[in-house]
C-alpha cells in the first residue's frame, strides 16, 4: 500500500481507538515515519517503533528460513534513521522506539544490532514474542534456546524492552521478563 494509504489507515485507527476509549498506544509499523505524526495530531499517547526484520520470504517458501545480511544492514540504517528523525516528530505524549518484528523474521545480528540502536539513542525496543510453539522449535533449531533466552543472552531486553504479546510462556520465560523488568504489551 502507498504511504498516503497507510496515513488514511492510520487516521482511521486512531478514531477507531479514540472512539473506543483507547488513548494510548503501542504503534510498531513498516511505515513508522508517516503515521507518527497522525498520532501526534490526534491527541493520543504513544510509543512508536519502525518494524523491521531480514528474513529471505522466498526461503520461507521453500520450507527454510534464512536471513540476507544485505536486507540486515538496510534494516539498521532505517532503525538509525528513524531514531535520527525523531525529533522533527516530537511530542511529549509520543515517544521513538526500536522495533523487531519477531524472532521468527528476524537474524540475531539484527537483533544485537536494534538492541545496540536502542542502547546508544536512549530508547526503547519492542518485540513480538511468545507467538507459539512453532516459535519455540525454530529458536530452538536456529539459535540453541528458546526465544526468552535468546533475546537476554544477546542483551535485546537492556533497553527497557515492551515484549509483544506473550501468549504462549512459560514460568522461566516470565522470570527472564521480570528480572530485565521487560513489560508485556497486548
Amino acid at each position: 500500500i502507498s504511504t498516503e494509504e497507510r496515513i488514511v489507515f492510520a487516521r482511521l485507527g486512531a478514531v477507531e481507538l479514540l472512539r473506543g476509549g483507547v488513548t494510548t498506544i503501542l504503534a510498531m509499523e513498516e511505515d513508522a515515519a508517516a503515521i507518527a505524526p497522525v498520532i501526534v495530531e490526534c491527541g493520543m499517547r504513544a510509543r512508536v517503533a519502525l518494524m523491521t526484520n531480514d528474513v529471505e520470504v522466498s526461503s520461507l517458501m521453500q520450507g527454510k528460513t534464512m536471513f540476507d545480511p544485505d536486507l540486515t544492514q538496510h534494516a539498521l540504517r532505517q532503525s538509525e534513521e528513524f531514531i535520527g528523525r525523531w525529533p522533527g516528530f516530537t511530542s511529549e505524549r509520543v515517544s521513538a522506539m526500536i522495533g523487531a518484528n519477531m524472532i521468527l523474521s528476524c537474524s540475531e545480528t539484527l537483533l544485537r544490532g536494534l538492541g545496540d540502536i536502542a542502547y546508544r539513542h536512549g530508547v526503547g525496543v519492542t518485540c513480538h514474542v511468545g507467538l507459539g510453539a512453532y516459535e519455540v522449535e525454530l529458536s530452538h533449531a536456529l539459535y540453541g534456546k528458546g526465544p526468552f533466552e535468546l533475546l537476554r543472552d544477546i542483551g535485546f531486553f537492556e533497553s527497557g524492552c515492551v515484549a509483544a504479546h506473550c501468549h504462549h510462556v512459560t514460568d522461566n520465560d516470565l522470570a527472564i521478563l521480570r528480572k530485565a523488568g521487560a513489560t508485556v504489551a497486548h
